[in-house]
């Protein structure tokens, strides 16, 4: 094959290689808007975390793409290694890592119900300075395993955490939850698609200390990481759906039981206010006194004559008094006698007594 033709197939894969990044970009653009979304309908900070982590996902796929087209390698051949960490798109990946980093750690805190620590967060701006020296100053396999590995490392410690700690924090009523399910798998995924990384890493050394080189689109298209990061995509699509929909179906479920509360309430007030009522005309109809009446409700309620005593701060003796009035005013002997004739009267069902 002649040069020429040879440059123009290796433009032609590149532009391909193009169009599949264009893909992932548009899917992890996706990804950001219905995390936001869930975040706007259900004030959730995670989905703030998962809306602000797609979106740097998405800038890293752009500083992937961004630079073999600015450096113009669409090539056959590429190099290993962290050269040129200090330029724009180096800067700009290192800083979009810098980013997952600190919303992965704010999103296991989210997950683990724990209180996410100040002073860590000194830790990642300081791998990222890491990185970013261990790219421009070159020190052999050392920068090579230093600028390709701290990212990765961190972020399955993290997801690591997240799932041990979810497995404990999960509330009961929440454990059969689909939403949860989601949470789970789209924490696998982006555990797996890391080790993924670092997997193809391992490789790309392997292949750069072998030949001196690596083939540009392979470093480009991966299928099993390229699939775990999809995966995380649309799960992190569907988790935000199912969320949502759970989030409505609770609201929903809240405002029923809101409703029955006050319903409920307003029953037990007006039987309170109906049956203060009957009291009162009962004890009108029978000329009782204020304080033969405040004896008589507790009689009605079932209370003894010594709780009677206590709730009204009166001796035993004049409760049993005010009680002996009640039944001679009335004409009755017992309390099933006066409880039986009051409960006829407030149906209605009895004449009054005559007097």
């Amino acid at each position: 094959m002649s040069p020429i033709a040879a440059k123009g197939e290796d433009k032609l894969v590149g532009f391909y290689i193009y169009l599949y990044n264009v893909f992932f970009l548009c899917l992890f653009v996706c990804a950001a808007f219905f995390c936001g979304v869930t975040r706007g309908v259900t004030e959730s900070k995670r989905f703030a975390y998962l809306s602000m982590l797609m979106a740097l996902l998405a800038l890293e796929g752009v500083a992937d793409m961004g630079s073999p087209l600015v450096s113009g390698t669409f090539s056959s051949g590429g190099s290993f290694g962290p050269h040129g960490a200090l330029t724009l798109f180096g800067i700009a990946k290192t800083l979009s890592q810098m980013g997952e980093e600190i919303l992965f750690y704010l999103l296991a805190c989210d997950v683990t119900k724990r209180t996410a620590r100040s002073a860590l967060f000194l830790l990642f701006p300081v791998l990222a300075l890491v990185r970013c020296l261990a790219g421009t100053v070159y020190l052999g396999i050392v920068s090579d395993m230093v600028f390709l590995f701290i990212d990765p490392l961190v972020m399955i410690s993290l997801c690591a955490w997240s799932l041990m700690g979810l497995a404990h924090s999960a509330p009961v009523e929440d454990a059969d939850s689909r939403a949860l399910h989601l949470l789970r798998l789209l924490l696998l995924l982006c555990l797996c698609a890391y080790a993924a990384s670092i997997g193809e890493d391992l490789i790309y050394a392997a292949m750069y200390m072998r030949s001196g080189s690596v083939p540009f689109y392979v470093g480009k298209i991966v299928i099993m990481e390229d699939a775990l990061w999809a995966g995380l995509a649309i799960s992190c699509i569907i988790y935000a759906r199912h969320y949502q929909d759970e989030f409505h179906v609770r609201r929903t479920e809240q405002l029923v039981r809101d409703r029955l509360d006050l319903y409920r309430l307003e029953t037990e007030q007006r039987a309170a206010k109906q049956g203060a009522d009957d009291i009162a005309d009962f004890c009108a109809l029978y000329e009782l006194t204020p304080r033969e009446q405040e004896v008589l409700s507790r009689v009605l309620t079932g209370q003894g004559n010594q709780q009677i005593a206590n709730d009204l701060v009166i001796s035993l003796g004049t409760v049993k008094a005010h009680v002996h009035s009640i039944y001679r005013k009335l004409s009755v002997s017992r309390r099933s006698e006066l409880m039986g004739m009051f409960y006829e009267r407030s149906r209605g069902a009895a004449a009054p007594a005559e007097k």
